[in-house]
Formats: C-alpha cells, sequence, structure tokens
C-alpha cells in the first residue's frame, strides 16, 4: 500500500512539473524530460504494485504471477543495464560527457536544467562534464565582467572552491 502511495505521489509530481514548464526547447538537451519519467515510472510502480497488493489480498493466482513476472523483468533489466553499462563504459561515459556538454551550453535556457547542473557539480564536487574546462563552450561562462558582460556567478564561485 505504501508503494501504492509513492507511486502516486511521483505520478502527481511529474505531472505538476509538466503542467508548469513553460521552456520546452530548454530541455530538448536532456535524452527524456524528468516530468514524463517521474509520470511514466510511478504509473509503472502503480500498475506492478497494484497486482501485487490486490492479489494477494485475494489470493488471486493470476494477479499473483503476473506481479512475479513483472518484478522478474524488472530486475533482468537492471542487471542487463549494469552489464552493459560495465561492458561498454567507455561508450556510456562518453555519451553522458555529451549529455552534460550539451546541457551546459543550454545554462542559461531553461532555471531546471540550471539547478539539476548546480545540484549535481555540488553533489559530486565537480565542475563540467570532463573538467572545469568544458564551460568555455557556454557563451556566459568565459566573459569577463569588465568588458561589460555577465558572468555566471554560480559557476565560477563553485570552480573557485574546488
Amino acid at each position: 500500500m505504501q508503494m501504492q502511495m509513492i507511486s502516486m505521489v511521483m505520478v502527481a509530481v511529474g505531472v505538476y512539473a509538466r503542467l508548469m514548464k513553460h521552456a520546452e526547447a530548454a530541455m530538448a538537451c536532456l535524452a527524456v524530460d524528468p516530468a514524463i519519467l517521474l509520470i511514466v515510472v510511478g504509473v509503472l510502480m502503480f500498475l506492478i504494485t497494484f497486482c501485487g497488493c490486490i492479489g494477494s489480498l485475494r489470493e488471486n493466482i493470476c494477479l499473483l504471477q503476473t506481479f512475479s513476472v513483472c518484478l522478474t523483468i524488472v530486475f533482468l533489466l537492471q542487471l542487463a543495464a549494469g552489464v552493459l553499462g560495465f561492458v561498454f563504459s567507455d561508450k556510456a561515459r562518453g555519451k553522458v560527457s555529451e549529455i552534460i556538454n550539451n546541457a551546459i551550453v543550454h545554462y542559461r535556457d531553461d532555471l531546471d536544467l540550471q539547478n539539476l547542473i548546480d545540484f549535481g557539480q555540488k553533489e559530486f564536487s565537480c565542475c563540467g562534464g570532463i573538467s572545469y574546462k568544458d564551460w568555455s563552450q557556454n557563451i556566459h561562462a568565459h566573459n569577463d565582467s569588465h568588458r561589460g558582460t555577465k558572468r555566471l556567478d554560480s559557476v565560477w564561485s563553485f570552480v573557485s572552491l574546488v
């Protein structure tokens, strides 16, 4: 029952975030919009936990088998993703670096993207995808304030901490 409540909260947060989203083009630099991801994962969690909960309450073999098959599929998908991530770690690192660099280019386009990048840099104590030099791709990051252009204060203050 708790998982159903958690999944419903995830769906609600995803729908709210999707409705409040104004800048569609800014999130195009990410592979998947986080709001859509929350909605999809929340709905799947709700359906799977619903099958398990009702199946066990009603002692319905069909729902319990559906629940166990769904859990097995989720486990196998996670296992496959882990193995593929290990085997193709160079390609995975390259793709992640590409996504981060693309997000750095669009840093000022969307407040949510800006907050996501700031959180990731603070959480992992890093700057950019590979190094702080990745910020040279952002037109706002490498301009000096004495030339009359703005500097990315949060980026530079974080770079000075590292």
